[in-house]
């Protein structure tokens, strides 16, 4: 309908523009008045108001209800109407001559009529799968017109033999999904489908493999099979079920729980003389699996097959008659082996170990093959005695580039040789000895390599003991991976870095689990132009080790799951001298309080350097850091607060402190100063004398020196000329060039009394209350009733000192008589006498 024309509208559906001219759909119920000069309009059926458009042409009405075929209009490129209600299709594609795809997937077709598809001349992908049709739904006649089917899909319908009549027309056909059932047969009326190149079987139930179930497919070019037909076969199979394939590049066959890699194996005598990319028979496993011994009847179909690539893994294969293949054309052909997973030990696996020696092998997998417990061969590597030193040599072909033999317990000898070790592999590039057991890196290994290895995997080693030098020939590597070897103990003992020294093009080194802590400065310096990723996931880590900062080029830093709780400034400091680094911290329990702002800050303004930054959860709780950094401002506030709340406490505390501690010193300070003169003495070994010991002196006088006359004169005189008393007083036995107060102390301790001469002056005076003091600390020390007063002045109670009045119960108190009297002195005399006495 042209533009002059006026339509009844209520909306656009879609609009094009398709060689320069505006292109607009409409249902047909809706009319449209366009202004526009150059616009198109094109009317579509209303039961197409459902479909999308997703470009012009392409309608999809996928899951929208429909029971019959809607009206599409001529210029259809491509429909997809699976997951309706369809039970027929008959000429409601008629005049869809540019149609190339049709999706009829998951309907319930059980009908087409032979004219279904006579326009559809440029069809090339028909998808009929999973729908009713059985083998009476063809016509002869279907696909007479559409013969340039390139791609069709009758898997999973329900007819009991192949419709051959219809199919024979499709000699474009290039690749056919298909169901087999029990009884099926590719009859001769396939041989005209010859650019069949792909073709792919859905088993509908169990069914037997036959010489002639495939023998119509012999014309059509099929290069790559994929049987898989996992517990659908009936045994047994008949040996050349697979001759019709005589294009065949590649085969993958997995007939597991109902056969073994015996039944496999049988199926390849149809495939002799054939030169293939890769024969793959992989996990071809009895429901009740037992290892499975291949004899050489089992492997004589390979003999005569250039095979590139064979994959014989997980197969519950226990031994190879590997001498079967000597001068067989299998064996100068094989490049790469996989026969992982399986059971070889023993002697078996020192024979298997020949196929290394195939003139042509790149690969070889031979991992996880013999599982020893690990408790055995850590028994088994109990060094128990010493045997000669031995020279062992192994020469592997130039073609070799991969051996992966890991999982593996390959060293389980009961003593320890010191072994000359030396490998000459001038074309291996990976190897991977992980979880073997292997203990290349102990002392008693003097291990050479003539090799260009770039990846080394020898995880799961026991290097408790490590000769730092056994990597050091293999200059040319560039990935090493050395998880989970103890290898803390063994690095603690180089010193001087050798382990990695001379290995200057390494590129990528993980050492996870390994219980590392820290590094010797000198580890990684051989590699710090080279190293770019670093691993240390599972160690102890709680910082960034300081000699990754010699490291120029490195760009990734994993340290997940260790002890990290804060990034300090020389962490900081390091990851900010890298342009382009990253660092993942995953697992780490970090510290969220404001103890670790300054961390914190750091982290949120570096997101971009944390790969794994939404993962970093926090100590105490179940919060992320993230969680932190969406509250940023209110965190630091919080931490500032509490701060100052923290740091007000802590001064005030602080100054109580230091007020109760200046009290008690004031209080207490002479008996403080007693003490420690107590203890100066004894470190200087000065010894008082015991009780047992008789006293240097009787009595150590303590007088003012405004009294000193009185003193000399009388006091002194009477008790050394008629007591004849041994007298200490100051000016006389004080030793010269030593402290007052150590002098006062041992002339207390050397006295057997103390005469304090209490006058007013005495009272004013430092020295003599000082001396007071010291005799009252001794007297309550040592127990002794040493103490004696003379009051020479006649002073008040409430005069005397507060140290006087305290101990005045233990002293002797004497008052010297102030009117003369000859009584009265003879009587003061004979009381001092009697006190220096008792």
């Amino acid at each position: 309908m042209e533009s002059e024309h006026h339509l009844k509208v209520v909306s656009i559906q879609l609009k094009y523009t398709i060689e320069g001219v505006s292109t607009i759909l409409v249902p047909r119920d809706q009319t449209y008045s366009p202004r526009e000069i150059g616009t198109k309009v094109h009317v579509l059926e209303p039961e197409l108001k459902n479909c999308t458009f997703t470009q012009i042409g392409v309608f999809d009405c996928s899951e929208r209800g429909f029971h019959t075929l809607p009206k599409f209009p001529s210029w259809t490129k491509s429909v997809d109407i699976r997951g309706n209600y369809i039970e027929r299709i008959d000429s409601s594609l008629s005049g869809l001559q540019y149609l190339r795809i049709l999706n009829l997937a998951n309907n319930r077709i059980e009908f087409i009529s032979s004219d279904a598809f006579s326009d559809l001349v440029e069809l090339q992908i028909l998808d009929l799968s999973n729908n009713r049709l059985v083998f009476e739904s063809f016509q002869n006649e279907t696909f007479s017109n559409a013969r340039s089917i390139t791609r069709l899909f009758i898997q999973n319908n329900r007819y009991d033999q192949y419709p051959a009549g219809a199919l024979i027309v499709l000699s474009s056909l290039s690749t056919l999904y298909i169901d087999v059932f029990d009884g099926f047969q590719f009859g001769e009326e396939f041989l005209s489908l010859r650019n069949l190149s792909k073709i792919e079987f859905f088993p509908r139930n169990k069914f037997s493999l036959r010489n002639k179930s495939f023998s119509g497919l012999s014309n059509s070019p099929i290069k790559y099979l994929d049987l898989q037909f996992s517990g659908m076969i009936y045994l047994p199979i008949d040996p050349y079920v697979l001759s019709p394939f005589r294009y065949l590049h590649g085969i993958n066959i997995n007939i597991r729980l109902s056969a073994n890699i015996k039944d496999a194996l049988s199926m390849l005598n149809g495939l002799r003389n054939m030169d293939m990319e890769y024969i793959r028979a992989t996990g071809n496993l009895k429901t009740v699996s037992v290892p499975v011994i291949l004899e050489e009847e089992d492997m004589l179909p390979l003999l005569s097959i250039c095979a590139r690539s064979l994959d014989l893994s997980n197969n519950d294969i226990s031994a190879f008659p590997f001498q079967t293949f000597f001068g067989s054309r299998f064996s100068s052909c094989l490049q790469t082996f996989d026969v992982g997973d399986n059971y070889v030990v023993g002697g078996n696996f020192i024979t298997f170990l020949q196929f290394l020696f195939f003139p042509n092998i790149t690969r070889l997998d031979f991992s996880n093959m013999n599982p020893v417990p690990r408790s055995s061969i850590l028994k088994s590597n109990i060094k128990t005695e010493r045997v000669p030193r031995l020279q062992v040599s192994m020469i592997l072909p130039n073609t070799l580039t991969k051996i992966n033999g890991a999982s593996n317990s390959l060293y389980n000898m009961h003593t320890h040789p010191d072994i000359n070790f030396i490998l000459y592999a001038p074309g291996l590039q990976v190897l991977d000895l992980s979880q073997t057991g292997i203990r290349f890196c102990d002392p008693v290994w003097n291990i050479t390599y003539h090799t260009d290895i770039r990846e080394l995997d020898i995880s799961g080693w026991h290097c408790q003991i490590l000769n730092p030098l056994f990597l050091s020939t293999i200059t040319t590597l560039e990935i090493l991976t050395f998880q989970r070897s103890h290898l803390s103990e063994g690095l603690r003992s180089d010193k001087k870095g050798k382990f990695l020294s001379g290995i200057t093009s390494l590129k990528m080194v993980d050492l996870s689990g390994n219980g590392l802590s820290y590094f010797n400065n000198h580890t990684f310096t051989d590699q710090s132009l080279s190293l770019q990723s670093i691993i240390l996931d599972s160690n102890y880590f709680d910082h960034i080790p300081y000699c990754l900062s010699k490291i120029r080029k490195l760009q990734t830093l994993s340290l997940k799951n260790n002890k990290i709780s804060k990034l300090s400034k020389s962490d900081m400091s390091i990851v900010k001298s890298y342009r382009k680094i990253r660092i993942e911290l995953d697992g780490n329990r970090f510290d969220c309080s404001c103890l670790a702002l300054d961390s914190i800050k750091w982290m949120v303004n570096n997101v971009n350097r944390i790969a794994d930054f939404d993962k970093l959860r926090c100590q105490d709780s179940s919060m992320t850091i993230r969680n932190i950094t969406d509250r940023m401002r209110a965190f630091e506030l919080q931490c500032v607060s509490t701060f100052w709340l923290k740091l007000s406490v802590t001064c005030l505390v602080f100054l109580l402190s230091f007020g109760v501690i200046v009290v008690l010193l004031l209080r207490y300070r002479v008996a403080l100063e007693y003490f420690y003169l107590r203890a100066r003495m004894f470190l200087s070994r000065y010894r008082p004398l015991s009780e047992s010991h008789a006293y240097t002196y009787d009595a150590f006088l303590s007088y003012s020196h405004h009294d000193t006359d009185w003193v000399i004169k009388v006091l002194y005189s009477h008790l050394t000329s008629y007591l004849n008393k041994q007298v200490c007083i100051h000016d006389k036995d004080f030793q010269v060039g030593h402290w007052i107060s150590d002098e006062i102390i041992r002339c207390i301790d050397e006295s057997k009394k103390v005469i304090f001469i209490v006058t007013h002056q005495f009272l004013e005076s430092e020295w003599t209350t000082y001396e007071l003091e010291m005799a009252r600390m001794h007297a309550f020390r040592s127990e002794r009733n040493g103490l004696i007063i003379i009051m020479k002045d006649k002073v008040p109670i409430k005069s005397m000192p507060n140290t006087l009045k305290k101990i005045w119960w233990r002293v002797v108190c004497l008052e010297w008589p102030h009117e003369e009297s000859s009584d009265s002195e003879s009587l003061f005399w004979s009381k001092l006498k009697h006190a220096l006495e008792n």
